[in-house]
């Protein structure tokens, strides 16, 4: 699956060696064959095996350290690939695709020396692994998670190819059609685990804020309800 953009993103830096024309048709054949198929696209394993095999990407490697700890809010492990939410300052946050293997909640409560982790399958995987897990620094994640957003989740998931050769820049605007519903899920992902932290916290009784403009919430489905107003103007419709 997804071999299309795979196979999209190898012609277009193909392309644009040869020529500045065949270079500009290439790319906008893959964004609109992206356009047609965000929707099949929302799921981040997917597109970060869609990232890693595109000609010129190249992941930082980091290891995890007390210091890389203390500073996270999230991680969305699979593999050796993880999407990571980090705390840059108040009110502020960064989003980065790093190389590193994915790290349980004890392993990560060991290396900082404090019980701060928690961790929860969002998909399984195949001999009893997570195919994805969300590791979370669950003080940072109940302080922070106001502050992250959709825009900044697609940041995020776009840098990997900004600086490919010739054709980055076109690729990131091409990709973020496929990025944002991912974006979204993560976000609501992010924020239903925060409010179920911040609940067991204050024993199960919480009340939280409301959302604020500069971050909507994202609720989960819901039942839809009749419209009352609808229903009131058939009432007076009646004869």
């Amino acid at each position: 699956m997804f071999e299309w953009l795979k196979q999209g993103a190898r012609g277009a830096v193909s392309a644009a060696t040869k020529g500045v024309t065949e270079a500009a048709v290439a790319l906008k054949a893959l964004a609109d064959s992206m356009a047609r198929r965000a929707a099949e696209a929302a799921d981040l394993g997917k597109l970060l095996d869609i990232l890693d095999k595109i000609p010129g990407v190249d992941f930082e490697r980091r290891e995890p350290d007390a210091a890389y700890l203390a500073t996270m809010m999230a991680a969305f492990q699979m593999g050796e690939l993880s999407l990571v939410v980090t705390c840059t300052g108040p009110k502020s946050t960064d989003i980065d695709i790093l190389r590193t293997m994915p790290l349980a909640a004890a392993e990560a409560d060991a290396l900082v020396g404090s019980p701060k982790f928690s961790a929860t399958v969002l998909a399984e995987g195949q001999e009893g692994r997570p195919a994805i897990q969300m590791l979370m620094n669950k003080e940072n994640l109940a302080q922070n998670y106001r502050h992250v957003s959709v825009d900044a989740l697609i940041k995020g998931l776009m840098k990997p190819v900004e600086n490919v050769p010739l054709v980055g820049g076109v690729l990131a605007a091409a990709l973020g059609l496929v990025a944002r519903p991912i974006a979204r899920l993560i976000l609501d992902i992010i924020f239903t685990q925060a409010e179920n932290i911040i609940r067991y916290a204050r024993g199960g009784n919480a009340v939280l804020p409301g959302p604020t403009e500069e971050q909507p919430h994202l609720p989960g489905p819901v039942e839809e309800k009749p419209d009352p107003v609808a229903g009131a103007e058939q009432k007076e419709k009646r004869p």
